[in-house]
């Protein structure tokens, strides 16, 4: 069969995405096929086993995950190129048939698009688009300046320097540069004459429509994260430890959930409170917007879009964030407050939690205005705009 689009991405989205990453892969993939594309995914094969749920084209590349490169290489592998995937491409002869016939060949994630030159050599003819999902680069620029320990935060800053290099290298390989905000536009390390190349697709709005209006409960406050992203688990470390405390002296019953699937045990430990609940991974995570009196977003670290930011705007959620829980998000007077230290931001939620049918009336709004810029109707546009239409 004829593909005229391969995706090469860290995933293949299952029916129901658990994580923004898949969500994206699934929209980008059925945005494609309304245009008259046909998409198939290439993906290393998960190592938890094959899941049942999916329906994309997709082919699953062997890969040893337990070999002492991959073990070494996923330490770095958000610059690092992810040459056993390109490998196993080479050894699956149905998966090199596809690749030279395809007419656009998209490379999803640092470490995909680092193959840039690679996949050139395999099928020159294609037009080769890659999608930064972060900026490496500033992601470890941040992870340096919070780390106390001179030898460590010198490490990431050599880190920072290594990804700023390879970003300049691979990009040349790309026709198109795809980033999913103006902000990481701009921080791209590429020559002047690429910017031209560089387009910016902003992320579809992934929030169902809730068939109850919103009913919070007193003082709720809900944090949605991964928690084995290191700057999720900081962002939680701090607000327990240096802010939470504040806003129980004015506000004893507040709760804190926090989402997200593999807290640590020390992070659990920190927060053993009664108030507090780890709840792990939430197959919905309606219900608990629903009764969220505010979502907090104390993000210091990381880079790229903060999709779970932007889910609770569109679920009409007042959001207090310090700037960087923002980033990438199209307009930042959407959260209810921005702060950026222990006490400002205690004194953010404290204020939301204390006239929250004000702010409540004020996310609406906000919700009204994110909804346009971020439909599925605005998304498969620029999907058209930006790969064609395969009937053109």
């Amino acid at each position: 069969m004829y593909y005229s689009i391969v995706i090469i991405s860290n995933c293949v989205p299952k029916v129901e995405p658990t994580s923004a990453g898949e969500r994206l892969i699934r929209e980008l993939y059925f945005a494609l096929k309304e245009v008259g594309h046909t998409p198939i995914i290439f993906s290393a094969r998960p190592v938890n086993g094959v899941e049942e749920s999916y329906d994309v084209d997709h082919i699953f590349l062997e890969i040893n995950s337990d070999s002492w490169f991959q073990r070494i290489r996923n330490l770095y592998n958000s610059w690092s190129p992810n040459i056993q995937l390109l490998d196993a491409i080479k050894n699956n002869t149905e998966a090199i048939d596809i690749l030279q016939r395809a007419r656009i060949i998209d490379l999803q994630w640092s470490s995909n698009l680092l193959l840039a030159p690679w996949i050139k050599k395999l099928n020159p003819c294609a037009r080769v688009i890659g999608t930064f999902h972060d900026v490496s680069k500033q992601r470890f620029n941040r992870r340096a300046q919070s780390e106390p320990v001179l030898l460590k935060s010198l490490y990431w800053r050599t880190l920072a320097i290594a990804a700023g290099i390879s970003e300049n290298f691979y990009s040349r390989s790309l026709d198109t540069l795809v980033t999913l905000s103006e902000k990481d536009a701009h921080l791209l390390v590429i020559k002047p004459s690429r910017r031209e190349s560089c387009q910016v697709i902003l992320p579809p709005a992934y929030v169902k429509k809730e068939s109850s209006p919103r009913q919070p409960d007193d003082a709720s406050i809900l944090f949605v994260g991964t928690m084995y992203r290191w700057e999720n688990h900081e962002a939680v470390e701090w607000f327990i430890r240096e802010i939470l405390p504040g806003v129980w002296e004015e506000i004893p019953n507040a709760r804190l959930l926090v989402a997200g699937e593999s807290p640590s045990t020390d992070l659990v430990a920190l927060g053993a409170d009664e108030r507090i609940e780890f709840l792990g991974f939430v197959d919905d995570l309606g219900p608990l917007y629903a009764q969220a009196t505010v979502v907090v977003s104390p993000i210091r670290l990381g880079s790229g879009v903060k999709f779970k930011t932007l889910d609770a705007i569109l679920r009409d959620v007042p959001l207090v964030s310090t700037n960087a829980g923002v980033e990438g998000i199209a307009k930042v007077r959407w959260a209810a407050k921005l702060a950026n230290n222990a006490e400002s931001f205690k004194q953010a939620v404290v204020d939301v939690l204390s006239h929250s049918e004000y702010y409540a009336a004020k996310a609406q709004i906000y919700r009204r205005e994110a909804e346009k810029l971020y439909s599925q109707e605005t998304y498969r546009s620029r999907i058209a705009e930006v790969y064609g239409r395969e009937d053109a």
